[in-house]
């Protein structure tokens, strides 16, 4: 009996991926039968192109909606008796390969809603995922920043101020950051206090405008940049004045206004004896130096409770917190509240510096 090589249909096999220069989903071979499901299941159109027709996604769909179209019109064309390779990354029912891909996906979603954005409230929620205090990627980049620089010192037994050039360079990096995401965070909040699109204009009405309602007499408006910042504890100079306050977030525990008195702040109340606000400033008896370096020295104990801080440039002393990081790593102790004496605790991440 004489053998025979098997016959290939080359143009049945139809292959879904993305296009790397244009960042298309694209369908290529396949029959007619396959341009048919590709376009009713998928929402595929039909193009042509330099060597025959094929099929394409709609411009600016987002990823999901890529992987979910891709998804659904492979399942069909298999469905139906065709060959398909989907590429892994358009398969919205696998489990991604990696915390990696996952991560490159949410960063190409941020991209396409800062594209697709038509409101500054739009554009500010994209600005918030980048540089919230808390979980935003600015912050924790920084985070993974700081370890590596503190990792990377203990390494080489270099002692504060005296780390090789490129690990210095390391935490003058993060450093960097921490402005970055701040600037970020000052764009945003400009970005959600513009005016949004106007509304239609309702038809006149008969009804009288309510007038804004007054203000009680003797009420006081207070900023809080905890509470805005969503921080724990937001150490920063006063605007017009030379003070170093730290604002705590309304409602913060008796625990935490504790440990800052016990670091040397001063706890301020307002009203006093059943206060609506509390917060703390750096004792104003101290020079401007001594002030800084208080307020600096109290971080890596405000970290060591697991509280979230930020510090103003203005405000922050490199050399004091270096110190307070080797006390750290020397001796373990906790921290000891008097003024002057540098505050020790276990080694935690440096803290954000940020000009309010």
């Amino acid at each position: 009996m004489k053998q025979t090589e098997p016959e290939f249909w080359v143009l049945e096999y139809v292959t879904i991926t993305k296009d790397p220069r244009t960042g298309l989903v694209v369908a290529i071979g396949g029959t007619e039968k396959a341009a048919d499901i590709l376009q009713r299941t998928g929402g595929f159109l039909s193009v042509p192109g330099p060597r025959g027709d094929y099929h394409r996604l709609p411009h600016g769909l987002p990823v999901e909606q890529q992987r979910l179209k891709a998804t659904t019109a492979s399942h069909a064309l298999l469905a139906a008796g065709h060959s398909v390779h989907l590429d892994p990354a358009l398969n919205a029912l696998a489990t991604p390969d990696s915390e990696h891909d996952a991560a490159l996906r949410y960063l190409a979603q941020l991209a396409e809603r800062a594209s697709a954005a038509r409101t500054s409230s739009a554009v500010a929620e994209v600005l918030t995922e980048i540089a919230a205090p808390v979980n935003g990627l600015l912050p924790l980049t920084r985070e993974v920043v700081v370890r590596g620089w503190i990792a990377a010192s203990d390494l080489q037994r270099a002692a504060p101020g005296e780390e090789p050039e490129p690990l210095a360079r390391l935490g003058d990096t993060a450093s960097s950051l921490s402005q970055a995401a701040h600037v970020i965070l000052r764009a945003r909040n400009h970005a959600a206090r513009a005016p949004q699109p106007a509304a239609p204009t309702p038809p006149p009405s008969n009804a009288q405008p309510r007038p804004p309602a007054a203000a009680e007499p003797g009420e006081t408006h207070m900023a809080n940049l905890a509470d805005e910042y969503g921080t724990d504890v937001e150490i920063y100079i006063k605007a017009l004045t030379t003070t170093i306050h730290a604002d705590t977030p309304t409602g913060a525990p008796a625990k935490l206004h504790g440990l800052l008195e016990q670091l040397g702040l001063e706890r301020h109340e307002y009203p006093t004896g059943a206060p609506l606000y509390i917060w703390h400033i750096v004792p104003e008896y101290l020079d401007a130096d001594e002030q800084k370096r208080l307020a600096t020295r109290a971080i890596p104990a405000l970290l060591l409770a697991g509280y979230e801080v930020n510090c103003t440039p203005e405000v922050f002393d490199e050399a004091a917190y270096r110190q307070a990081v080797h006390d750290v790593r020397t001796r373990g102790a906790r921290p000891a509240a008097h003024h002057p004496a540098p505050a020790g605790s276990p080694s935690r991440p440096a803290p954000a510096r940020r000009t309010p």
